[in-house]
């Protein structure tokens, strides 16, 4: 068997159970979902599962990998969303889109509980985002642990508003929920970087 056959062969059984997983976590929750569930709705053998994952998280898991890259260089459009870059918070806006333009499949993962795993991957990855830059913003004229501090605050909030936003019935667009965040979050967090 030639190996580009073999390849497309695991991509396809790979494809296959992470789908299987998101659909039921959609249907019935993460907490609810096992590896027996996930085998029957992919339709695969478990020693097909184990020769890919390690367990139910790791399949999860496997659909973030990118997640840091995605934020961390989001390609500009247009012109508005390149300006958004020499914003205070212009890089969260990446955040905003990344969640808006898979809210299918964020949705579910952050609403219906057990998901901690997948609100921590994109929790850290906003803060490591947040506080890179924050600490380019403020070029060594503050403190680490002044810059750690706004970079938490700015998380927090940052999480709250998602998760609002992912519950809300008619959800306004990535754009205007970035501009609650930025008009929430931008003066005080400036003030407090300024103040010495």
């Amino acid at each position: 068997m030639d190996t580009t056959s073999t390849d497309r062969r695991v991509r396809r059984s790979r494809q296959a159970i992470m789908q299987a997983l998101h659909a039921l976590i959609a249907e019935r929750g993460y907490n609810a979902v096992t590896v027996s569930d996930i085998l029957e709705a992919a339709d695969v053998g478990r020693s097909t599962f184990y020769a890919h994952f390690r367990d139910k998280e790791d399949v999860l898991l496997s659909g973030f990998d990118d997640i840091r890259s995605a934020l961390s260089q989001p390609p500009p459009s247009d012109e508005a969303e390149a300006a958004t870059a020499g914003e205070f918070l212009g890089p969260v806006r990446s955040v905003f889109e990344h969640v808006g333009r898979y809210r299918q499949a964020w949705k579910p993962l952050v609403l219906k509980g057990g998901a901690d795993v997948v609100v921590r991957i994109l929790r850290d990855a906003s803060e490591s985002l947040i506080r890179d830059h924050l600490t380019q913003q403020c070029q060594g004229t503050v403190s680490k642990e002044r810059i750690e501090a706004a970079t938490q605050y700015l998380t927090g909030a940052l999480m709250g508003l998602l998760t609002w936003w992912l519950d809300s019935e008619s959800p306004e667009p990535a754009a205007d929920v970035y501009r609650m965040y930025r008009r929430l979050a931008t003066q005080g967090a400036r003030r407090f970087l300024s103040a010495a």
